[in-house]
């Protein structure tokens, strides 16, 4: 290797140990989250809402339009896990927003708050530097599948 090579590798190398790397590196992570979330709204294959996604939201409707927590009018059965976002579903569907891109820009939020809530236990609990950065896997988010 040359005496450029090996000045360039020791400045790359250099780099890497400043205490910003690492929070760096998370920056950059999230941000291609973000980019790969807004790029399948915006072009992706097919819906990207998965079938979760439209049994939240009508049940939502449905709150909203006064008929309570059900899937169909009149029959009294929960199909939803996750009560918690069915109210959140509702208060969009009550404001009248465009439920695909904030039920996605939400995910995307919600996925990052629990990366850096992992990470903050991670740090508390005494967890080498490298454990703190893991958090969550981005692939179901990022894709909405």
């Amino acid at each position: 290797m040359t005496n450029e090579g090996t000045r360039s590798s020791s400045r790359i190398a250099a780099i890497a140990r400043t205490p910003l790397a690492r929070p760096l590196t998370l920056a950059f992570g999230l941000a291609l989250v973000v980019i790969a979330q807004a790029l399948v709204i915006v072009t992706g294959p097919g819906d990207p809402f998965v079938d979760d996604a439209w049994i939240s939201l009508r049940y939502a409707r449905n709150l909203i339009e006064g008929q309570g927590l059900v899937f169909n009018r009149g029959e009294r059965v929960e199909g939803f896990t996750h009560p918690l976002w069915v109210l959140l579903d509702a208060i969009i569907v009550a404001l009248r927003l465009p439920p695909r891109p904030v039920l996605s820009l939400l995910g995307v939020a919600s996925w990052i708050a629990a990366a850096l809530a992992t990470r903050r236990a991670a740090r508390e609990a005494g967890a080498s530097k490298e454990a703190q950065y893991r958090g969550p896997a981005p692939t179901p988010v990022a894709t909405g599948r």
